[in-house]
């Protein structure tokens, strides 16, 4: 391949993917197999695109869904029915008990997506007064449709990015699975959602202050918390606790050195990066440039 057909990913892009085949992992799980433009291979897992009606040697299109710090490449094949941002109506099954993740117990109603998979809204973001629902898509992951009716409407033209706002945690909602949301009053009454799934470690409490700082991602916009221990630019020492190898988009696998984190994941980065002559269980002072997600990204000063 030459250097002029190369195609450069990017987030919330879709390209053209070619189905390749199944195969079964060592641990029995089974695995889609895709080439993409570049004639890289991917890995995605079978069971959430069942009823996709893959073949081998079709071309799908897949969104990019994400390319973490480390390069490594996250896609989603193209819904058959759906694209989030868009409208649909979705059928009502019923209205179900669930228990979050912090032992609280909320009223969710249950619908059904357009190849029979359910499809979770909290109550609170609904009026049911009908059997169909018309809902916008705002998120598919791993085939499961995620759903929201602007129950909570955020508004973030009178927010300064990169300066930190305080907020009020009133109660935490689930769309679904791992989807988990704080909901976050300012001072003026507006509403927020903040995910809980980056944010486990950081002791967030229901009926609390916290204080976050609003972050632009492309034509998104969310929350970043004030992280309970770390501050950006200054200097901590990290405890090296392996070596280990990764994929690193386009180029293969690369050597990464593991750091302790224990506020969030443990924190990878470039061998090239750092001292190469770190050993395990030694500690590394290294600048904490960013955090995102919970996610710190470090540096060698």
């Amino acid at each position: 391949m030459s250097s002029s057909a190369f195609v450069k990913l990017e987030e919330g892009h879709f390209y053209d993917f070619v189905v390749e085949g199944w195969i079964t992992l060592p641990t029995g799980e089974e695995r889609i197999k895709l080439m993409d433009p570049n004639r890289v291979k991917h890995l995605i897992l079978s069971e959430p695109y069942k009823k996709y009606k893959l073949e081998p040697g079709n071309i799908i299109r897949c969104r990019v869904d994400h390319i973490n710090c480390t390069g490594q490449v996250f896609i989603e094949p193209q819904h058959p029915c759906y694209e989030t941002g868009r409208q649909y109506q979705f059928q009502f099954k019923q209205i179900i008990k669930m228990q979050n993740s912090m032992g609280m117990k909320e009223d969710v109603a249950l619908f059904e997506d357009c190849l029979g998979n359910d499809v979770l809204l909290p109550q609170r973001d609904m009026d049911i007064t009908t059997n169909v629902l018309t809902a916008r898509v705002t998120r598919i992951k791993k085939g499961k449709v995620y759903i929201s009716t602007d129950g909570v409407s955020e508004s973030f033209t009178e927010l300064k990015h990169g300066d930190f706002h305080r907020f009020r945690v009133t109660q935490l909602v689930s769309y679904g699975d791992n989807y988990e949301y704080f909901i976050l009053i300012d001072q003026k009454g507006r509403e927020y959602k903040l995910r809980r799934k980056y944010y486990s470690e950081y002791g967030i409490q229901i009926d609390h202050e916290i204080r976050c700082r609003i972050i632009r991602e492309g034509s998104d916009f969310y929350f970043e918390p004030e992280h309970p221990f770390y501050k950006i630019g200054k200097l901590y020492e990290f405890e090296l606790i392996e070596r280990t190898e990764i994929d690193v988009y386009p180029d293969g696998r690369w050597p990464t050195f593991v750091f302790r984190n224990d506020f969030g994941k443990n924190i990878l980065i470039h061998e090239k990066k750092i001292n190469a002559e770190i050993q395990i269980g030694h500690l590394q002072t290294l600048l904490v440039k960013d955090i995102r997600k919970s996610e710190l990204i470090l540096e060698k000063p």
